[in-house]
């Protein structure tokens, strides 16, 4: 007869077996035979396990008696590896002197002898010519019951604006394991400013003029990286002693706007349509005031987010002081009180009614000294 059971360090039990049961059973002779051969069925799995030991026993012979050895021994060898994965990282870099990417490394279940394997990293946007990064390499060991290990690689800090990069660590020769994953990806997160921006106002201190309308220009320039595209609204505002208001332009509004650059562009131009008159006034400034990009690349250069433009007078005559706009409000009310449609023309009470000393000039039509822009109190 013969049996199997358990032995060693780590031993067989009966789910190692097929039918999950420690074989045994008995062996015989026919005249003749001077050997015989036992076979033991091993139940597969795919479980990363140690070796494991078992002995066969011989017993209770019938027509012959036991000799030495009347045990032998057997090993089920593992044969399935844990399996190695790299994960990603995203860093995001400094000014100046080097961070450290980490990536973790992970094996899927401990393992029962030490586990190695080699590693280095490999350009990808970002390149170790480019002064991104450290070229890296070098092994890791997992020692029996780990299962995590990292990989640190120093990323270079600069003050240059650049996109976000990558570049990759790959896995190879593995002993002891096999490998799921082999390459992580680190991103380098850019921390520069991509570009500044700044308006100045380069045609925008000029005489209103008498009819129609006057360009004001201000210029509005990108410096640094001139990547990606960039939008700014911009907005007029009266500033300064004598504020000019929204009746000083076209269409009775404060103007705003939006300027743009395309990639690739360094300067865009913001044009504010001043409304002529013949009143006489003093001379009344405005100022157009960009918004802050809101992306996180681009910025507004320190005292560059405004510029001022000065509407000159080209009247004769004394200028009148503006009065609140309630009063402004009154003159137009008065005015059209005062005035008859057979004659066209403003009479000296409507003036008087608002506090004016004098009419207005010969020929100026009650339409057109009605209109929101022309009046000056």
């Amino acid at each position: 007869s013969w049996a199997v059971t358990g032995s060693g360090g780590n031993q067989a039990i009966a789910a190692d077996f097929a039918g999950s049961v420690l074989p045994s059973d008995s062996v015989s002779f026919a005249a003749g035979e001077a050997t015989k051969t036992i076979t033991v069925s091993v139940s597969a799995d795919s479980t990363v396990e140690a070796d494991e030991s078992f002995t066969i026993t011989l017993s209770a012979p019938n027509g012959a008696t036991l000799g030495t050895p009347a045990f032998a021994l057997g090993t089920i060898r593992n044969d399935d590896l844990p399996v190695l994965s790299i994960g990603d990282a995203r860093i995001t870099e400094t000014d100046s002197g080097t961070v450290n990417a980490v990536l973790v490394v992970t094996l899927s279940g401990p393992a029962f002898v030490p586990v190695t394997v080699s590693y280095a990293t490999f350009d990808r946007t970002a390149t170790t010519a480019g002064f991104d990064y450290v070229n890296t390499t070098g092994t890791i060991t997992f020692a029996p019951g780990e299962t995590s290990k990292t990989i640190t690689v120093s990323v270079k800090g600069d003050t240059s604006f650049e996109l976000d990069e990558t570049f990759g660590v790959r896995l190879s020769a593995p002993n002891g394991a096999t490998i799921a994953k082999s390459e992580g990806l680190v991103a380098i997160l850019n921390d520069d400013v991509r570009s500044q921006i700044a308006i100045a106002a380069t045609d925008a201190r000029k005489s209103e003029g008498n009819t129609g309308r006057t360009a004001f220009t201000f210029t509005v320039t990108r410096t640094g990286s001139l990547v990606g595209d960039v939008m700014l609204p911009w907005k007029v505002s009266g500033s300064g002693a004598r504020p000019a208001d929204r009746f000083d332009f076209i269409g009775g509004v404060l103007p705003t706007g939006t300027v743009w650059f395309a990639p690739g562009r360094q300067t865009a131009t913001v044009t504010v349509n001043v409304l002529a008159d013949s009143v006489a006034e003093f001379d009344e400034q405005f100022t157009v005031t960009l918004q802050d990009p809101k992306n996180g690349l681009d910025f507004l250069a320190v005292g560059g987010g405004s510029a001022t433009g000065t509407i000159l007078n080209d009247d004769g005559g004394v200028p009148r002081t503006f009065a609140p706009a309630t009063i402004q409000a009154q003159a137009f009310a008065g005015s059209a009180v005062a005035t008859t449609p057979s004659s066209k023309t403003i009479t000296p009470q409507a003036f008087a009614a608002v506090g004016f000393s004098t009419v207005p000039a010969a020929g100026v039509s009650a339409k057109k000294a009605q209109f929101p822009a022309m009046p000056r109190f």
